[in-house]
């Protein structure tokens, strides 16, 4: 017989304002399915929590005392290896940076920081993140460390590459960094890039990745003509694609399985 019990997931809470603690400790409990294994005030008391713990997931704000988000992470994905959520308030260039090393130091995901008033945005916020909770507490997560990869970047033999495009989901943004750290600063053609992301880090992302490569990033507009050597990424809520002259089409068709832009 097959069990449907649904699992109950661990959390481990890291973050500095105790009021904000206990809010998202009432949120998992509101949603059911979750139990909060334990708490932390900053960056150094989520590190030694996780490793005593053992959580299926740690819900960590980027911005905390003694170690942030970014240093957290780090530490944690070499010494206990734990899928980690990362949450926050502030759209400031400064912690958004924090976020995304973080994302490329092994977390999972990004997500703005929970309102809890009653309207319909405030609730879809909510459940968004409760759900990438349930979704991420089942990835297997592996210790990090950096390979110096020697092999050289495979090249086409077939007809000319006139456009990269890339799509990544939750998790993706550090492996998007990565991707496209490896292109160097050789002549490559235009890069259209897909990521979903919380509303109002687009821009964010796009300074953190300019910051990590050696071309320009810039967030989508529309009548944009692609330039060779430079990535373009789908700015909030709006599909990308290419209009018949080759120049950047913006769409606010429905989303694509939830998703906008897919």
């Amino acid at each position: 017989m097959i069990d449907t019990a649904q699992k109950t997931i661990s959390v481990l809470i890291a973050e500095d304002s105790p009021t904000q603690r206990e809010t998202l400790a009432m949120m998992l409990e509101e949603a059911g399915g979750f139990a909060v294994a334990g708490m932390a005030q900053d960056g150094v008391e989520a590190v030694a929590a996780t490793e005593r713990l053992r959580p299926d997931i740690v819900l960590m704000d980027c911005y905390m005392p003694r170690a942030n988000g970014f240093e957290a992470t780090a530490a944690i994905m070499e010494r206990c290896p734990t899928p980690i959520v990362m949450v926050s308030s502030a759209h400031s260039q400064d912690e958004m940076s924090h976020a995304f090393d973080s994302l490329r130091n092994g977390a999972l995901a990004f997500l703005a920081k929970p309102s809890f008033g009653d309207s319909a945005e405030e609730t879809a916020g909510r459940d968004v993140l409760i759900q990438t909770l349930r979704l991420m507490s089942d990835v297997k997560v592996v210790g990090r460390r950096r390979i110096a990869r020697k092999e050289p970047v495979p090249r086409n033999a077939g007809r000319e590459v006139r456009l990269i495009a890339i799509a990544g989901s939750t998790g993706a943004p550090g492996v998007v960094a990565e991707i496209l750290s490896g292109l160097g600063s050789r002549r490559i053609p235009p890069i259209l890039i897909v990521q979903h992301m919380a509303r109002g880090f687009v821009g964010g992302f796009a300074r953190w990745l300019a910051d990590h490569v050696k071309f320009p990033v810039h967030v989508a507009k529309q009548g944009m003509m692609p330039a060779v050597g430079e990535a373009y990424l789908a700015p909030d809520d709006r599909h990308l694609g290419l209009d018949p002259s080759g120049r950047i089409a913006l769409s606010g068709a429905p989303a694509e399985e939830g998703f906008r832009p897919s």
